[in-house]
């Protein structure tokens, strides 16, 4: 029983969750989350781009750099520079004259001067903004000190090695030349314009012979892709698969494009490019992500790789230059652009921040909604440019829709819904829904376990109302709302029992080593974790195989950076904290074993966790907990949560267990203890609320039950409040937690009673599809 097992009764946990519904009220809750409408229109494209330069322009005006880095990066370096070749492309497809404004500003604040350092390819970057002015009314001053540096590096050229050495002093004698990937943005372009502008062809002879030397080291001619640097050549990640650095290539695959476009058609050098962008283009069109996006490591798993958009917005941009240029065939690529463009309109704040931003590095590493850089926002504003003249049609809606009803007599505020993919015509992709005029996430659930595939989405619905629902295939602009983590140290030493110094990477399948032990530091925050915009849980891949609680006060995803030995999440941060104690309880809806009239942490066992599947809608996570009881029992439970809701549902089978499956939270001393009168309906409930949390303020914690599974109620050993089941096999239940600093509103006992009679009316009332014609 391994993880075929697992899969296949996860489709019955999809099945199983109801749907807690509402219509479209004409003033949503914040609970679900609403998007715009994905801009493909060239005039809606570019108000995009300028949304996001304009939100760029005024940070930079206010003084405030990105909160990865300690200053404000410099203003002739390459990170600005990266901006400034976006917003010169914005400039020429924008009537707002800011934008020509602030480049024309940047030149005269710099005096037009590149970067200090006279060789290295990053100083050079800002001399496209030069170039951009000098053409736009500027003449020849703007680029007269640019042009004198390269015309002292012609005479003064180093034809040093270009292998990634640092030297005794720390320096690397081959950043002197274009010894590194990123290079290939920053520099080739300038030097081949500064060709274009002057009439002198001796500029653009120095780049095409330096590109070539530096695509002999770096590409890698059985992958079309290159390599960062000559540090990585022999480089594996956990996997044992090369590592190409998503922006790294997304670097190259935007600058080769912008090379090309300022090379005539008939040279042999733009010829050569031409093959290496295409078959470039190949590899990178299979590696897409089903998201839109390029993984942080390009041959990662793209099933534990989170959102990134710089590296997204350079591949957008060379797709769409591509196909416009007459090098990528349209109907074959147009598919690539239109969901690389779709994730990064996702990236863009409703304020114009543009998100997902891998912070500074030379490889691939973690990345949340709120970090942006300069250079993200170029790319945005390169893709932007280039899919606007691609001039895209909308995507329109599927013809068939569906109409539900909400039977409940409260109103739901997240409403899970289950659509079967045949009967509306859809097929694996992204998707989103339409209610109301307003958009939301939807996402493909494949067939499994004897199920339909189906298209899920949460809706805000009214008691008692009804609501019709279109489907279109493409993603909602919206962050990511859920995921599942499992985060796992690879390499480092044991350092005082904690294994230190090595570098954490998601896992989609992992079996726990036998030599594992509680705080010994191998997996990021003990477990495997489940996340909404709304709750955060983690269970413990040890002994104890319980669910804790991350208290959430904000709604971005936080599992993919705690715990990895940084910072101590037992402190309150931005986010919150870990808020829960779990001693030897079941914890918050834990699953184990009655043993002696308690109920009982399954114990020693074999531990394999997965990330059985993450979507915009709803994250799944499977626990296998193998040979325990003395080796004769194994249990597979199965954890999924929605966007929109901090409600879990819970679906797990157990076999040769000596005891009776029991499902409980913990009991803490002096809490209020709420249960369902049995015969309220098909689902009943346990709770307690109270000061129980460990930040030292009220929390509410219940688990939902239904009546017919269980065969015993309301037990309370003294450190469990739990309920047993009649079927080992069929184990189902569900479990919700609210604290006082969350985003669920309550903050009394009152609130908490509130928010357990509509979670719960939901579940013995869920959603209906109506049936074509059928009257209210």
């Amino acid at each position: 029983m391994l993880l075929k097992t697992a899969l296949v009764t996860a489709a019955s946990l999809l099945a199983f969750a109801p749907a807690l519904a509402f219509a479209a009220p004409a003033t949503p809750p914040p609970s679900v989350a609403v998007a715009d409408a994905v801009p493909w229109t060239p005039a809606a494209v570019i108000a995009l781009a300028e949304k996001a330069g304009d939100w760029q322009l005024k940070a930079l005006a206010r003084g405030e750099h990105p909160r990865s880095v300690k200053a404000m990066p410099d203003a002739r370096g390459w990170e600005q520079g990266a901006l400034f070749v976006g917003l010169a492309a914005l400039a020429d497809h924008s009537q707002n004259p800011e934008f020509a404004a602030a480049i024309r500003q940047r030149g005269q604040d710099n005096g037009w001067q590149p970067g200090a350092r006279p060789f290295h390819a990053d100083d050079f970057t800002i001399g496209t903004a030069y170039l951009w002015a000098a053409q736009h009314g500027g003449g020849d001053a703007d680029i007269a000190p640019l042009r004198a540096r390269l015309d002292w590096i012609l005479a003064n050229h180093k034809d040093v090695d270009l292998h990634f050495v640092q030297g005794p002093d720390g320096s690397v004698p081959s950043q002197d030349r274009w010894s590194w990937a990123d290079a290939l943005f920053m520099a080739p372009p300038v030097w081949l314009e500064m060709s274009k502008v002057t009439g002198d062809p001796k500029y653009a002879d120095f780049a095409k012979r330096e590109f070539q030397a530096t695509t002999d080291l770096l590409y890698d001619r059985q992958e079309h892709l290159y390599f960062r640097d000559s540090r990585f050549f022999d480089r594996r990640d956990s996997n044992g698969k090369k590592v190409f650095w998503s922006r790294g290539d997304g670097w190259v695959f935007a600058g080769l494009a912008r090379m090309m476009a300022l090379l005539p058609d008939n040279d042999p050098e733009r010829a050569r490019m031409a093959v290496i962008f295409k078959d470039m283009a190949v590899e990178l069109k299979s590696i897409q992500k089903p998201d839109g996006y390029w993984a942080p490591s390009l041959l990662g798993d793209p099933e534990t790789a989170l959102p990134e958009s710089s590296g997204t917005g350079f591949y957008t941009y060379g797709f769409a230059w591509g196909i416009k240029a007459g090098l990528l065939d349209r109907a074959t690529y147009e598919p690539v652009v239109r969901k690389g463009w779709a994730a990064l309109a996702r990236a863009v704040h409703p304020d114009g921040k543009v998100g997902y931003v891998q912070p500074v590095g030379d490889r691939p590493d973690a990345v949340e909604y709120d970090d942006t850089q300069h250079y993200g926002v170029g790319a945005v504003l390169l893709a932007a440019t280039a899919v606007a003249d691609l001039n895209l049609s909308p995507v329109a809606p599927l013809k068939a829709g569906v109409t539900i009803e909400n039977p409940s007599s409260h109103d739901q505020p997240d409403a899970y819904v289950a659509v079967p993919a045949g009967r509306i015509g859809a097929t694996a992709g992204n998707w989103s829904v339409i209610s109301g005029g307003r958009i939301y996430a939807a996402q493909y659930n494949p067939a499994a376990g004897g199920q339909p595939a189906t298209v899920s989405f949460v809706l805000p619905m009214q008691a008692h109302a009804r609501a019709t629902v279109q489907f279109v295939p493409q993603s909602a602009p919206l962050p990511l709302q859920t995921q599942a983590i499992l985060n796992v140290q690879d390499g480092g030493k044991m350092d005082n029992n904690v294994l230190k110094g090595g570098v954490f990477h998601l896992q989609k399948d992992y079996k726990v080593p036998a030599g594992h032990f509680i705080h010994d530091g191998l997996i990021a925050f003990e477990g495997l974790g489940w996340e909404s915009d709304k709750a955060a849980y983690r269970l413990y891949l040890d002994e104890r195989s319980v669910t804790d609680i991350y208290g959430k006060k904000l709604p971005r995803p936080i599992l993919q950076s705690i715990g990895q030995g940084v910072a101590n999440y037992h402190e309150m941060a931005d986010w919150g904290q870990d808020i829960f104690q779990v001693d030897q309880s079941l914890g918050m809806g834990g699953i184990g074993e009655v043993r002696n009239g308690k109920a009982s942490q399954v114990g020693p066992n074999q531990v394999v966790g997965h990330v059985a599947s993450e979507g915009p809608v709803s994250a799944l996570a499977t626990v296998e907990n193998l040979g325990f009881d003395g080796g004769r029992a194994n249990l597979v439970t199965h954890y999924r949560i929605h966007s929109g809701s901090a409600v879990t549902f819970v679906d797990a089978k157990g076999t040769g267990m000596t005891g009776a499956v029991a499902a409980g939270i913990v009991h803490h001393k002096d809490m209020t203890i709420l249960k369902s009168d049995k015969a309220s309906g098909d689902w009943g409930y346990i709770a307690t609320w109270g000061q129980q949390s460990l930040a030292g303020d009220n929390l509410g914690i219940v688990l939902f039950f239904p009546e017919k599974a269980v065969a015993t109620r309301y037990n309370d050993d003294g450190q469990t409040l739990f309920v047993t089941f009649k079927d080992a096999s069929k184990v189902r239940y569900a479990f919700s937690e609210t604290w006082v600093q969350d985003a669920s509103g309550v903050r009394d006992l009152d609130g908490f009673k509130t928010y357990i009679a509509t979670t719960l009316d939901g579940l013995n009332h869920p959603v209906q599809v109506i049936p074509a014609g059928k009257k209210k």
